[in-house]
Order: C-alpha cells, then structure tokens, then sequence
C-alpha cells in the first residue's frame, strides 16, 4: 500500500491573515501618494481588480480609514486612519530613537552626552552615554534636574516652552521679577540666534556643556540632547565645529520622532 506523502510545512514564522496584507496595498498607496485618486487609479497601483479593491474600500469605509468624495467618487484616507497616525506619533519613545544616536555622538566626540525631557519639577535627564574611560565625576544621573539658566539644556528648553511653563522654576533661580523678565528674554534671544544653549563653568568649574532642541510633529520641544566635557576638549561656543554636530544629531532624531527616515 503506497504511503502518504507527507505534506508541506509551512515556513517557520508567525501566522497571518494574508487578505489584510492585501488590503492595506491600498492603504499604502493612499499614504504614498498623499492625494485621493479614483477606483481605477487606486487598484492598479494596489495590483488588485476594480471590484476586489471597491470590497475593501467599502469595508475599510465603515472604519473610518477610508472616505470617498461624494462629488468626484475620489478616495482618500479617512479620519481614523488619521487618528491612527497622530496616536502612533504620540506613542514614539524618543528614548528609544535617540538611544543608538546619543551613544554614537559621545563616541564621536568622546563626551559625555545625555537627553533630557521636561518633567514637572524641570529637565530632567531620562538617558546618558559618558565619555570613554566611565565619563567625569560629575552629579550627571538619570533623574537628574537641570536649572534653566545655569544650563545648557535648561536655557534650551526655556527658550522653547511657554512662560506659564517655565516661571515656577524660573522665580525660584532669579527673585527680583525685573530681573526675570530681562533674563529670559536674553537667553531666548540667544538660543533661537544659534540653535543651542551654551553653558561654560556655571554648574562646574572647567567644564562647558552645549545643547540643542529635538522636536515632536507639532514643532513642540521634545526632549534636548546635551554634550557635556572639560572646556579644554569640549569647545562650547555657539559657532563651532561640537555645536554644529549637536544640532544635527537633535534635527536627526527629530526626523526620526515624526516618522522620517
């Protein structure tokens, strides 16, 4: 009696349903594209028929990812898939993104280099790399908070946030209101000028710091990246060779926070 053949397994790997891999053809091609086209435009470049595309369309019509134009039976995306985007955004780590980036610029400039978000108590920093040879003995932690004028980072987010925001933490570093007042606006000035804030000596004696502003999809401050180091091998002035790799590591991983490549 002639035997069985066995049949063919399936490749190792997890399970899918492969009609969902083929209805987001058009998804994609929507988002790519970035404007409605008719159904015939869209299944061609889907690689579908008319009709198995119009199944999908209307299906993914009553989601809310797609809507069609009553006046030119166009279809675009719809307002889930919008909402689908923007919750996608807000749940980016920028720890995460920043991570392999932040170690590469302190082996590069062989500083050490920390990032740091706005916490309800101030910067505070939430990720750091030292320098090669286990960085400086300096009170430069995780959950470090950063005063806002004596920082670099500090004066980058005080630059960047709204007054409501800053002016508990301010009041408490500079008492006299006038004083306030005429400082913060000449830390501003300085940081939107340069694109960093730069500190020399002000928190330790013979050490400078610079950093430079990441941004989220809304143009809002994020998080900022710092480059701290002796003064004699950490150049902090706002036109040098270290400023300028700062602010690029900082529009690098803004890029990568709203979902460019």
């Amino acid at each position: 009696m002639p035997t069985k053949k066995a049949a063919p397994r399936e490749p190792r790997g997890q399970r899918y349903i492969q009609s969902i891999l083929v209805g987001f053809r058009l998804i994609r091609v929507l988002q790519e594209n970035g404007t409605k086209m008719s159904l015939k435009r869209l299944a061609q470049l889907a690689g579908m028929s008319p009709s198995n595309a119009h199944l999908y369309l209307v299906s993914f019509g009553k989601l809310g990812l797609i809507v069609q134009d009553p006046i030119t039976s166009y279809y675009g995306l719809g307002p889930y898939a919008i909402e689908l985007g923007l919750e996608a955004i807000r749940q980016l780590d920028v720890a995460d993104i920043a991570r392999g980036r932040l170690e590469e610029l302190s082996e590069r400039l062989e500083q050490s280099v920390y990032l740091s978000v706005w916490a309800n108590k101030g910067p505070t920093i939430i990720l750091k790399f030292d320098a090669r040879g286990g960085g400086y003995p300096l009170a430069i932690r995780i959950g470090y908070v950063l005063p806002l004028i004596g920082s670099a980072t500090g004066q980058v987010f005080l630059a960047h946030l709204a007054d409501r925001e800053i002016e508990p933490m301010v009041a408490l570093e500079i008492a006299n209101a006038a004083t306030r007042g005429k400082r913060i606006a000449e830390v501003r000035r300085a940081v939107l000028r340069h694109g960093v804030g730069i500190s020399n000596s002000r928190l330790y004696e013979g050490f400078g710091a610079i950093s430079a502003p990441i941004f989220d999809h809304e143009k809002h401050i994020a998080a900022a990246i710092t480059a701290l180091g002796p003064s004699n091998s950490l150049k902090a002035t706002p036109a040098g060779t270290t400023a300028k790799i700062i602010k690029d590591a900082a529009a690098q991983i803004s890029q990568a926070l709203v979902g460019g490549r």
